[in-house]
This record gives C-alpha cells, sequence and structure tokens, in this order.
C-alpha cells in the first residue's frame, strides 16, 4: 500500500509539477520531542530523534564478523530466516522493550505521538520541495491513492493519474491551482470533523458502557506527571484520565520530581513506607489501579445533570478524591468523556504532536478520553 501511494505520487507529481494532490507530514522541531526524551530518559531509555527513521527504527544493522573486528552496515528490514543477525537500531522505538512489561513500547509510541503535528493534504504548487516529506513515513514523496471508495482524496488522485496515463482529460477543476487548493482545504476540514466525530462517538459509548459496568480495580498505565496531575491510560478501554491532585498538594504533601517524573504523597504525620513519610508514589510508565464509573455533573434547571465518566486512582493512594456527586463547585471530582483534539501536534490531531483536549480542569477534577492513534499517521 504505501509503496503504491508513493509510487503513485511520483507519477502524477512528473506530469503534473503544480497540479498534483499529495499529503505531507511536517517534521517536527527537536523541541518537541523534549517531553517523550525526558520521560523515557526517567526509566532509563536514550530515545535517538535525530530523523524519522533513526526514532522509529526503520534501519537495521547487519552485522559481519572477522578475526578481531565487527562490520555493521545499515540495511532494510530483513526476512526471519536471514542467516546473519540482525540487531535494532540503538535508540529508536523498536529496541525500546521493558522485559516483563508488553505495554511499555505502546506507552512510548503514544507519547511520541503527541509530539508531531497532524498529516495534510496540499497542492504541490503552493509548498516548497523540502516541505512535501512526509515525516512519520519517512518518505520525500506521498498521497492517498489506494482507497477511493472511502476517502475522496484517492478520487482526486486517480482523476490525476488518469490524465497522467492518457486515459481522461484533466476534470477543468483541477486544472486551476486555486481550485486544486480549495479542494486540499476542504479535504483537510471535513477529515478533520471526521475525526472528532468519531471520538465524540466513543465517548458517548463509554459513558453507556460504564453507567451499567464500572470498572473496579483496572490496570492503568501512567503516561505523564505534573505537580498537580497524573494522566494515566486504561488499556481494556483505551481511554485516558487525567487525575488532578485535591488539598494534599495544596497542603504541601506531594513531591514532584520532574527528571525523574514522580509524584510522592507523604504523612501529615510524618508515617509511611520506610518509617520516610511517604505513602505512595507513581512514575511515567509504571502501573497503576484506577476505579471507572459515571456520574452526574451539574445540575439545570430541571433538576437534572450531565453525565460525565470519572476516573479515581486506587492505588498507590495519593491522597483524597472527592466524590460527591451532587455539588458542582470547583472541589469537586469529576470525569469528562471528552474527544481528544486540541493542544500541539499528533498523528491525530495535536496534538502528537502535542496533548489532548483538556476536558474540566479545575482544582480534583479529572477528565476521561479516548486514546489517540500511534504515530506516523497515514
Amino acid at each position: 500500500m504505501l509503496l503504491a501511494n508513493i509510487t503513485v505520487g511520483k507519477k502524477i507529481l512528473r506530469h503534473f509539477p503544480t497540479l498534483s494532490l499529495l499529503r505531507r507530514h511536517p517534521a517536527p522541531a527537536k523541541s518537541q520531542f523534549a517531553p517523550l526524551v525526558s520521560a523515557a530518559k526517567a526509566v532509563g531509555f536514550d530515545i535517538g530523534i535525530a530523523d524519522s527513521k533513526a526514532l522509529a527504527g526503520a534501519q537495521r544493522r547487519y552485522c559481519t564478523r572477522s578475526p578481531g573486528a565487527v562490520s555493521c552496515q545499515f540495511l532494510p528490514p530483513l526476512p526471519p530466516r536471514y542467516p546473519n543477525p540482525v540487531l535494532l537500531v540503538p535508540g529508536s522505538l523498536d529496541a525500546a522493550e521493558r522485559p516483563g512489561d508488553p505495554y511499555f513500547n505502546k506507552l512510548l509510541r503514544i507519547v511520541c505521538t503527541r509530539c508531531m503535528a497532524p498529516a495534510q493534504y496540499f497542492s504541490s504548487g503552493e509548498q516548497l520541495e523540502d516541505e512535501w516529506r512526509h515525516y512519520g513515513l519517512a518518505t520525500p514523496i506521498y498521497t492517498h491513492f489506494t482507497s477511493p471508495i472511502r476517502r475522496y482524496a484517492d478520487v482526486v488522485v486517480h482523476r490525476l493519474l488518469a490524465a497522467a496515463i492518457g486515459v481522461e482529460p484533466l476534470p477543468p477543476k483541477l486544472s486551476l491551482k486555486t481550485g486544486l487548493h480549495e479542494l486540499a482545504e476542504n479535504m483537510n476540514r471535513r477529515h478533520r470533523a471526521a475525526q472528532l466525530a468519531g471520538r465524540a462517538s466513543v465517548s458517548l459509548h463509554t459513558q453507556l458502557y460504564f453507567k451499567d459496568h464500572p470498572a473496579v480495580g483496572e490496570k492503568a498505565y501512567v503516561l505523564s506527571v505534573h505537580p498537580d496531575k497524573v494522566v494515566v491510560l486504561v488499556p481494556r478501554f483505551g481511554i485516558e484520565g487525567t487525575i488532578w491532585l485535591g488539598d494534599e498538594a495544596a497542603k504541601g504533601l506531594v513531591d514532584f520530581d520532574g527528571e525523574a517524573h514522580t509524584l510522592s504523597l507523604r504523612s501529615s504525620d510524618g508515617e509511611g513506607v520506610g518509617g520516610g513519610g511517604e505513602v505512595g508514589r507513581v512514575q511515567v510508565f509504571g502501573a497503576v489501579e484506577v476505579h471507572i464509573s459515571v456520574t452526574t455533573k451539574g445540575r439545570g434547571a430541571d433538576g437534572t445533570g450531565r453525565p460525565v465518566v470519572r476516573v479515581l486512582l486506587t492505588s498507590p493512594p495519593l491522597g483524597e478524591q472527592p466524590t460527591d456527586d451532587d455539588d458542582d463547585d470547583d472541589d469537586q471530582a469529576t470525569t469528562e468523556a471528552s474527544p481528544e483534539g486540541g493542544g500541539g501536534g499528533g498523528s491525530g490531531g495535536k496534538r502528537k504532536a502535542g496533548g489532548a483536549a483538556p476536558g474540566d480542569q479545575r482544582k480534583g477534577a479529572v477528565s476521561a478520553k479516548p486514546s489517540k492513534k500511534r504515530a506516523g499517521e497515514k
């Protein structure tokens, strides 16, 4: 599929240098990868961000041994039965595996995605050639050709290809730069709208499910820690929760280590684990347990409220989290099942590559949302 899209992109570009519909994925600035590099380093991994191939591990090392020397060269992925050792590129996402933790690599890729901007359709005549590259797929030219039954962009590319090989004339609207530009912009808007609609649908059905099936002691993983909140991902259901800390943070009982990406709760009486006063600690990519349920937020004129998904951290403890569902004041702990889409870039609506759209970001509040797609969205 990728080879077909790349080949067709090159073909239409040769015939229509300024009128080809392509898809670009801008390369993130190195500073945008700071959250990924820092979080990975905190758990003992150095991630290389020199380029997309080094990051993803698209290259492999083929090493041969001779007396007193080892010679290595980079090659494409090789068949499983290749007679010589094929090693993962050090520092790549492919090589970042933690024994006994099958979900660790997925968490890294989610964080990586949030460091990127979304891919976009564009007309070749409106961007410099240096800006055509698709970073996520590590290719200088890319388009959408293989799925005309579900994407209008592919239909447009089929028409361009038909004109390029002399099967049909080029449609009048595609022969104008302004027409193709407007078409590309509209497809970007529609694609974004479709993503938001899909996420809203997931959010609605998440509420409906947890209304009748609350989850107790559900395993979750920490995506990020902050001085006043912890962001967790629940793999079984594919939802994310932002757990805002309560009074303990205000009282100075929560210690945040930005370099180690940890949050720890100290006991007010000095008693705790090992006599050091620590009663709970979480670290990025670590496993925790949460409780997921549906509650009601706010009260309207008719006495009814809005159903929201609530995620509470149950283990390890990080202080009391309010559970009163009747009030809607600023100390109310609530969870909003809201679609992601705001924030920085990422392969889905980035955010990667940045973060997801915030929910109710008030003291003691929790927001739950569907998890983002993997990096390198096509």
